[in-house]
């Protein structure tokens, strides 16, 4: 999370703006809801009150008005800093002070009102956390106010603005203001159109067929193109999300690596050059098993603070569930799945959710099985209902299991969008070449290291 600075220099400026231009800074920062106390630096918030009370007395204001205040109520002698003030305003070819970056100066002095105000919220939710039976409500409510601080919610928007939001879009490209997000792979932008802020999105595999893999390389591609993104990998270890993002980065054989067999000067140089990208990266990654309101805070906190837009969840059949003798568990996970579907859409956020398939009782176990179907979604449930798309992710039937899906073998994938609310189904070829963690199309495939 972003850290508090002393941003003295910038009050300093908006305190010279006032002084130099009244009407105009405190019309911007009233909408910004600019008040004394965003004055850290303790001469600024001094003159912000003798400001707001010279207006609330509906007083002239300007240097001399402020100087007088302050010589009357405040008991000092203020010119030295007021001449500061000016001093640091940019400078027109008269040598007049500007204000010409006075939006960037009160941005950042809101900006460093979210993050105090953010990290005060998410401190006095986590110390209510389950200490009381219904602790949804409160999730809600503060997070709520989370979002709004971060202006991530700053007004309800009206019929006719949504109507005009969805002609454009469609009028003016689907790429518009990172309302769609590209996929990795050309062919899943085929058949989705990319992935849609507000929806959810289910890829649900049998174990061990790769789905960990499949997310982390969407959500890596997401990151190296600007997107800032969030994974949940109960399921596994944040230091294995790391070590895979740079087993991808470094485009090394990660089974070697991890092996240590014959590991060269290039692999050592490439793995160093891949954590510093990996630094780099807007990937936020928690490992922490979470029940849905400890998620939803946490989710909440990322998307005010670093404006995260595209989370993973690996999977939710591991999200923890209260024990209840009143619900069966696969109509938890229904509840669950409709109160992740909610929250991605309050939060405008990509939701790409991992989830297991039962496994099959199939008879031949020389042969890879079956393509799955729906029902075969593990606990689904409403899982199925409540997801906009789901993608079902297996080893390409008819091959012989010992022979061709070996550890060290490249693995013939399809992927099959079995429930599209938006646009098409069908089912798409890959290559999942496990020594480096990475999908492949056909032609990606085809052509690799040439």
């Amino acid at each position: 999370m972003t850290q508090l600075q002393e941003l003295i220099d910038e009050e300093r400026a908006v305190m010279g703006c006032i002084l130099t231009l009244p009407n105009e800074t405190l019309a911007m920062c009233d909408r910004q809801s600019l008040v004394k106390t965003d004055f850290h630096y303790e001469i600024c918030s001094l003159l912000m009150s003798a400001v707001e009370s010279l207006r609330d007395k509906k007083v002239t204001i300007d240097k001399v008005s402020v100087l007088s205040y302050m010589r009357d109520y405040g008991g000092l002698d203020l010119d030295h800093e007021i001449q500061i003030c000016l001093d640091i305003l940019p400078k027109d070819a008269d040598n007049q002070p500007t204000i010409d970056n006075l939006k960037g100066y009160i941005d950042r002095l809101v900006d460093r009102r979210i993050v105090r105000e953010t990290q005060t919220l998410l401190k006095e939710f986590t110390q209510k956390l389950g200490k009381e039976e219904d602790t949804r409500g409160q999730v809600r409510e503060v997070a709520s106010k989370l979002l709004k601080v971060s202006r991530a919610i700053e007004r309800e928007v009206t019929k006719e603005e949504k109507i005009d939001s969805v002609a454009s879009f469609w009028a003016d490209g689907l790429l518009k203001d990172g309302v769609i997000h590209d996929s990795r792979w050309g062919d899943i932008n085929n058949l989705l159109a990319g992935y849609r802020s507000k929806s959810f999105y289910i890829l649900a595999a049998r174990p061990s067929d790769g789905k960990t893999a499949f997310m982390k390389n969407e959500l890596l591609y997401q990151a190296l193109h600007g997107i800032p993104v969030a994974i949940n990998c109960p399921d596994t270890t944040e230091e294995i999300i790391w070590q895979r993002i740079i087993g991808e980065l470094s485009d090394k054989n990660a089974h070697r690596l991890n092996r240590q067999q014959e590991i060269t000067n290039d692999d050592r140089c490439a793995v160093m050059e891949a954590a510093l990208t990996a630094k780099q990266l807007p990937i936020f990654v928690s490992d922490k098993r979470m029940s849905f309101e400890e998620f939803y805070v946490w989710l909440a906190g990322l998307v005010s603070a670093e404006g995260v837009k595209f989370v993973g969840v690996d999977y939710i059949q591991l999200m923890r569930i209260k024990a209840s003798d009143e619900n069966s568990r696969a109509r938890q996970l229904g509840e669950l799945a409709y109160d992740l579907k909610e929250t991605f859409k309050e939060m405008d956020v990509v939701g790409l959710v991992l989830s297991q398939l039962r496994r099959l009782g199939h008879t031949d176990i020389e042969q890879s099985p079956r393509p799955p179907a729906l029902e075969t979604l593990r606990d689904s449930g409403e899982i199925e209902q409540a997801a906009d798309v789901v993608m079902m992710l297996y080893k390409e039937p008819g091959h012989n299991l010992r022979e061709v899906f070996t550890l060290d073998n490249d693995w013939p994938m399809e992927l099959s969008i079995e429930k599209n609310k938006e646009g098409p189904t069908g089912q798409l070829g890959f290559h999942f070449v496990r020594s480096k963690q990475v999908y492949m199309t056909p032609s990606e495939y085809m052509f690799r290291g040439k």
